[in-house]
């Protein structure tokens, strides 16, 4: 993962969040500050992963389908940013 660009992307995309897409977190309270755990949440938008990286206090890594990591370009910055394919 590539740290310094996975922080200025949540920085970038936190900020247009709080324009474009106002949303109200509730339960961060019961995520621990350090250690393992799972995030879920049901695909309304391509945005989704976005958002809700954005909004989680924690650095995340994203799982994605294998299909989006066949084009090189996006495999390398998807990767870059934490992710890594599931079949």
């Amino acid at each position: 993962m590539n740290v310094r660009l996975y922080k200025f992307l949540r920085v970038l995309a936190r900020f247009l969040q709080r324009i474009l897409f106002p949303a109200k977190v509730s339960g961060l309270e019961r995520m621990n500050a350090t250690g393992g755990a799972i995030l879920v949440c049901n695909h309304v938008s391509v945005l989704d992963p976005i958002l809700v990286g954005c909004l989680c206090p924690r650095p995340m890594r994203f799982m994605g389908k294998i299909e989006l990591f066949k084009k090189k370009f996006v495999a390398r910055f998807l990767r870059a940013l934490g992710g890594f394919p599931v079949d």
